[in-house]
């Protein structure tokens, strides 16, 4: 074999370890936006999760302040893309609320977005003849 020949061998042998560099450098590099991308994704549903929740929490206000209390049936309400389930509670229902008031209400929401759940509840007593309502607390409840 010539001189020449064997310089166009290591060439190519040069090319293709350069290329295979190359090609593994930016895999990682897509690997890695995908893996930052995912975990914002993953804030951000929960944010909307508990966005749906307050929601529910503020919808669910309004239907006790207005008289309307459903305590049988569970609000299902949808936020932008997220939905709430939200369950009103009176004191009056055995088993339902801890407290022995019946003017108390128990406000139970859980916020959903794709696979990400937020719970809230709130407990408000409301006067029964001027519809008057004070807030006790609003919270964050773990879903566990």
């Amino acid at each position: 074999m010539r001189k020449k020949d064997e310089n166009g061998v290591a060439s190519l042998a040069t090319m293709l370890l350069f290329g295979a560099v190359i090609v593994e450098i930016a895999l990682v590099s897509a690997l890695l936006s995908y893996l930052l991308g995912t975990s914002n994704l993953g804030g951000r549903l929960s944010a909307e999760a508990l966005a749906a929740a307050r929601a529910g929490i503020d919808e669910g206000l309004l239907k006790v302040l207005r008289g309307a209390d459903t305590t049988a049936n569970p609000i299902v309400m949808s936020v932008g893309s997220a939905s709430a389930n939200v369950e009103i509670c009176s004191g009056a229902v055995t088993g339902c609320f801890t407290s022995i008031d019946p003017e108390k209400r128990k406000i139970t929401s859980t916020g959903t977005r794709l696979t990400k759940k937020r719970k809230m509840a709130a407990v408000v007593e409301v006067d029964a003849t001027t519809r008057l309502m004070k807030i006790e607390s609003i919270t964050e409840l773990s879903l566990f």
